[in-house]
């Protein structure tokens, strides 16, 4: 899941908050399958369907331990509150097996 103007520590806990459709469904997945999330810091914000050269080459994963939903007229928002349980690398990675989806 590309993440925008924040950064992830290992072994911190944060609140995320998730406003791409893609993500969404990403983190609706991952929730009913209870699995694992990847995250990639975007290096431009304003990119809105980032490319592989778009992210950054260390990335977190992540367990999510709470969603809320909320709605603002037309636009959809998810609220996450994650664990940031260590960094890998997202091109040669053992967590992709892991990951529920990975965007």
């Amino acid at each position: 899941m590309p993440l925008r103007n924040s950064l992830l520590l290992p072994l911190t806990p944060a609140p995320l908050t998730v406003d791409k459709v893609a993500s969404i469904q990403a983190v609706q997945e991952a929730v009913r399958r209870e699995q694992l999330i990847g995250i990639v810091l975007q290096r431009d914000a304003k990119t809105e369907i980032p490319r592989p050269g778009d992210l950054y080459a260390v990335a977190t994963v992540a367990e999510i331990l709470r969603v809320a939903t909320l709605n603002y007229g037309q636009r959809r928002r998810t609220l996450l509150q994650v664990a940031a349980l260590e960094q890998f690398d997202p091109l040669i990675s053992q967590y992709w097996d892991h990951f529920c989806v990975f965007l």
